[in-house]
């Protein structure tokens, strides 16, 4: 089989035909995408809290400020 169109005007067209598909899975990958940062701030600032608990517990001041 010899093919005599060329591979962009073939790309062009079968885009065009599967628009709504690739554009469902772009949006798809872009939500996927914005929860796992929003789930990874979430995450960091859980351990940011965390270790500020256990610096506060170990601070030498903590016991002044237990009995008061």
């Amino acid at each position: 089989m010899i093919y005599t169109d060329g591979c962009l005007p073939k790309a062009s067209q079968w885009f065009e035909r599967h628009i709504l598909p690739v554009a469902i899975v772009i949006a798809v990958l872009a939500v996927l995408q914005i929860l796992g940062i929003c789930f990874a701030q979430n995450l960091r600032n859980d351990i940011l809290a965390q270790k500020a608990k256990w610096i506060w517990q170990a601070h030498p001041m903590m016991n002044y400020y237990r009995h008061q």
